[in-house]
């Protein structure tokens, strides 16, 4: 290169303080080349490379390197056209290890618009490009474990009041999710009796900053129900106000249909038990006591003819035995539950009968379900329910006054228990296992069942569950 160029350079570009200072720190490979590809200028980012290029060196020795081949190339472009050039490389480190280069050659011009030299800037594109492959394996993994995990993840900004919606949204909710959707898409089918409770929970978080974990339903036009578990996130501004959530949302669906199960087999097993408990006392325990009748009474009238006294102990104990007689057979009629054969409303009306006493009246309307033929589930469910929620009112609330009804519409019966006692402590809620017991047994209906206190004293329980979620069998 003839001197008057490199006064040119050294003029314009290499005693440029400016160029030099911006040139020299910064990450991307900056040099710049005459002709002959000889180094004029090269920054120290050039040097600290693989490459090591230098100040005096020959850019392109090695014409056997294909990137060199490329490069020079793209260099010749730019010295004919006087138009910038761009290339894409993929080169290799001192381990093997895959480098991708990007670069740029501008052309420099002298004051007679001659293409003296040009300059290459080249940025390592190598842990950008990695990230965005990372980022592209770790968002398929997220959409596979969305998928797996049946998971919806949202965000929702307070201020502009825009949500964003990502995951499973279409497979939980069945219906597809919109480029703008609002809250409600979030709040889309949830059961009346927790849309209330999951506002409150929100409303709360966006005024005190704190996240929550709830679990609530959705229910469809078919009476189907999903179960979910809902995770929120408050992320506030440097002033500590919120300013957005961030909530993922899981369906617990599958889970849920699991402990059904469970808990049917749970339930079909004690009443089998209960039923051969009911057999064993009515074939074996009730074959006993009548033999014993029989003698006793073949003995009181031996007995007639002799001593009175031993007459009237024999007769207090045909009494008591008959007693004993009749309390087995209600006893046995009610572990095998044998008027259920003649659907609920009959077995209720005989349970009512035979719980009956002196101390509390009782009352019963079922006429609402006479003529419904209900699934077995429903029907035994219902019934044992009804049997330990009047057991717990006649033997713990000291009730004077209860009342059992039964109704039915659209698919959905619901029954009640009212009455006068001493009433629950709903703080301590469901605690004991007669209660427990209920609970599990409307789980296993997927039903809902709700306690209140009644106004001047005792408790009406109400549970009600979906018929058409059960075939009959």
């Amino acid at each position: 290169m003839s001197k008057t160029t490199l006064n040119f350079f050294e003029k314009e570009l290499v005693n440029s303080n400016l160029l030099e200072s911006v040139f020299a720190n910064t990450s991307d490979t900056i040099i710049t080349i005459n002709r002959e590809g000889q180094v004029l200028f090269a920054n120290r980012t050039s040097y600290a490379n693989r490459h090591q290029i230098k100040e005096g060196a020959y850019l392109f020795d090695q014409e056997s390197d294909i990137n060199a081949q490329k490069i020079n190339e793209v260099v010749r472009t730019v010295f004919e056209t006087k138009e910038s050039g761009q290339y894409f490389i993929n080169s290799s480190d001192l381990e093997d290890e895959e480098m991708i280069y990007a670069g740029t050659v501008n052309p420099v011009l002298n004051d007679n618009d001659e293409v003296v030299a040009v300059t290459i800037i080249a940025r390592d594109l190598t842990e950008t490009i990695n990230t965005k492959k990372e980022l592209e394996n770790f968002e398929k993994r997220l959409r596979l474990a969305l998928s797996v995990g049946q998971i919806v993840v949202w965000e929702w900004s307070i201020k502009h009041q825009t949500l964003i919606i990502e995951g499973e949204y279409e497979s939980i909710y069945e219906k597809s999710a919109q480029d703008e959707n609002s809250f409600d898409d979030l709040l889309y089918n949830v059961s009346l009796d927790d849309r209330s409770a999951l506002l409150a929970e929100l409303t709360e978080s966006i005024a005190t900053g704190e996240g929550f974990e709830y679990d609530y339903r959705i229910q469809f036009d078919d009476h189907s129900t999903k179960f979910l578990h809902l995770n929120v996130h408050v992320v506030l501004n440097t002033r500590g106000k919120p300013i957005r959530l961030i909530g993922a949302i899981q369906d617990l669906t599958p889970q849920k249909e699991t402990e059904f199960r469970i808990l049917q087999a749970i339930v079909s097993t004690q009443e089998e038990e209960r039923s051969r408990l009911g057999k064993e006392m009515h074939d074996n325990i009730g074959q006993l006591l009548t033999a014993t009748k029989l003698n006793l009474n073949t003995g009181i009238v031996k007995l007639k003819k002799q001593d009175d006294t031993a007459l009237q102990k024999f007769e207090l104990a045909q009494t008591i035995l008959a007693t004993a007689m009749e309390e087995t057979r209600n006893f046995s009629h009610q572990l095998a539950a044998v008027y259920l054969l003649k659907g609920l409303h009959f077995a209720l009306d005989e349970l009512v009968k035979n719980m009956s006493g002196d101390d509390f009246e009782m009352e019963i309307d079922t006429r609402a379900i006479q003529g419904i033929d209900l699934p077995d589930m429903v029907t035994l469910n219902m019934y044992r329910i009804a049997q330990e929620l009047l057991n717990n009112a006649i033997k713990h609330a000291s009730a004077q006054h209860i009342k059992i009804s039964l109704d039915y519409k659209q698919g959905e019966i619901t029954l009640e228990v009212a009455d006068d006692g001493v009433g629950i402590d709903l703080e301590k809620g469901v605690e004991g296992i007669g209660l427990m017991n209920v609970q599990n047994r409307v789980d296993s209906l997927k039903g809902k069942m709700e306690i209140q206190q009644v106004s001047g004293g005792g408790t009406k329980v109400s549970v009600s569950c979906f018929t058409d979620l059960y075939t009959k069998l």
